[in-house]
């Protein structure tokens, strides 16, 4: 009433002031709506999906600020309330395997999402071969007709995606024939293969984008390129894709990227470090918490055009050191590439190694998933002994070999190579020289031979130097 009877005494300030108020109207009407916001969710939850079994499960959204929320799984219940930013985070207690359950929600409005199960979920993230469509490959009706009972998937979606638009994107949605072709084939392939061997919902999240370097996957304020944090146009793909999942339940991760990065292979064993403890830390999950799963490069004849003939067993090298961090595995893949295609159309092997690899490690069924690698390196004249462990035995030798050995300071000559008679050693020589003093295997872009142990998996690409007279018997 104040402000009115002095604003009766100055028609001029009256007016000006009734614009004023005016003006105010409009904007608490404009912002209203967000003043007094519904209880959503990030849209990683929804119908159908899975929520990670024995581990506690992080439920966080938005709402009005300092409004009471309600979640509800299973016979648990639990309230908070929202910040002042209207923000609010719980953390359900561990549930085990099963299902179907409702996840209630209840403030302002109620939310309800139904057919959830409790199983195990995996985040699958990489490039082009990982996203990569069954509908494209050369097993497509194998992985359509083997499609495992309860198996629910979910394509991340961001403004800059390359992949076709489908029901399940940014949705999940329950496997079959119906929509897996425009998913991708190796972690549906896996998915398959967990659902069979654990009896269990199996939840699978794939995060791809095809041609993106690394530093690209980067979480913002790790370091990329020179030690630098990464631009903000190389912000895109991690904010784009994964950050919104971030921290959604998950049992580990599958990585199957680095064709853009082959030419950078002795700068991408820091940030592949980086980046394998930048999602554990987001995650905030231990090493022993977070299994780490990788894809080794296949082989390909076109790096030589490109990057240079050596190129990517250097990138394999870079690749293989993650092995030396905790609960991190190595899926060889080196041997299954196609000379004249980045993208091998055929995903048979890879996808049963990758199923039998996630089996022993992260579940701990007996798979003999080990691959093998030299125990011990001798020489004995001209002849190179490599020996395995008895368990990595049954050797055999496939094409020729794979095996090169130099002089020193001599060029490097292809090698003949025999298995002796107790199946897990290696004798290696050249006719023409006397007294090795290098040895390579596998490496080149597209190796014409291999080693295989008698569980089809392949010696890994490695080279050894003899130094000293003492490397002599």
């Amino acid at each position: 009433m104040k402000f009115f009877s002095h604003c009766g005494a100055d028609k001029t300030g009256f007016a000006e002031k009734g614009l004023l108020i005016f003006a105010a109207l409009v904007l608490y009407f404009w912002a209203a709506p967000s003043a007094f916001a519904d209880v959503s969710l990030p849209k990683i939850f929804g119908n159908n999906m899975v929520l990670q079994s024995n581990q506690k499960i992080p439920v966080w959204g938005t709402a009005s600020p300092g409004e009471k929320v309600t979640v509800q799984l299973n016979k648990q219940t639990v309230s908070t309330v929202t910040s002042r930013e209207g923000k609010f985070s719980v953390r359900l207690e561990p549930e085990s395997p099963g299902g179907p359950y409702s996840l209630k929600l209840k403030g302002r409005n109620a939310l309800e999402f139904t057919n959830v199960m409790i199983g195990e979920v995996w985040l699958c993230c990489g490039q082009s071969n990982m996203a990569m469509e069954v509908k494209f490959t050369a097993e497509s009706k194998d992985l359509i007709a083997n499609i495992g009972r309860n198996v629910r998937i979910y394509q991340t979606q961001g403004s800059g995606s390359d992949l076709p638009k489908t029901s399940y994107s940014n949705c999940w949605d329950a496997a079959s024939s119906k929509n897996v072709l425009d998913f991708s084939a190796v972690a549906l392939g896996a998915g398959n293969s967990l659902a069979k061997k654990l009896a269990v919902p199996i939840g699978i999240i794939c995060c791809s984008r095809s041609g993106t370097s690394i530093d690209e996957w980067l979480p913002t304020g790790v370091a990329g390129d020179q030690g630098q944090n990464r631009s903000s146009k190389l912000k895109r793909v991690f904010d784009d894709l994964v950050s919104p999942l971030i921290p959604f339940s998950i049992k580990g991760m599958v990585w199957y990227q680095g064709e853009a990065d082959v030419g950078m292979g002795n700068t991408y064993g820091k940030k592949f470090f980086n980046l394998i403890e930048g999602y554990r830390d987001l995650w905030s999950q231990e090493e022993d918490d977070f299994p780490f799963f990788f894809v080794q490069i296949p082989g390909c004849g076109l790096y030589s055009q490109t990057v240079g003939r050596s190129a990517l067993p250097i990138f394999w090298d870079a690749q293989q050191s993650a092995t030396d961090v905790r609960n991190v595995y190595l899926v060889p893949a080196f041997d299954l590439g196609d000379r004249k295609d980045l993208h091998p159309s055929s995903k048979g092997k890879l996808i049963n190694r990758l199923s039998n690899a996630l089996l022993q490690y992260a579940y701990h069924q007996p798979l003999n998933c080990e691959i093998p690698v030299p125990e011990k390196l001798s020489l004995s004249e001209n002849k190179i002994s490599i020996k395995f462990k008895a368990s990595h035995g049954q050797l055999s030798v496939k094409g020729d070999g794979g095996f090169f050995v130099a002089a020193s300071g001599g060029k490097f000559l292809p090698a003949q190579v025999e298995v002796l008679p107790d199946g897990c050693t290696l004798q290696v020589w050249n006719e023409s020289i006397e007294r090795p003093a290098r040895l390579s295997y596998a490496r080149s872009n597209f190796p014409t031979g291999i080693i295989l142990n008698r569980y089809g998996l392949p010696v890994s690409p490695f080279h050894h130097a003899f130094v000293g007279e003492s490397n002599y018997r």
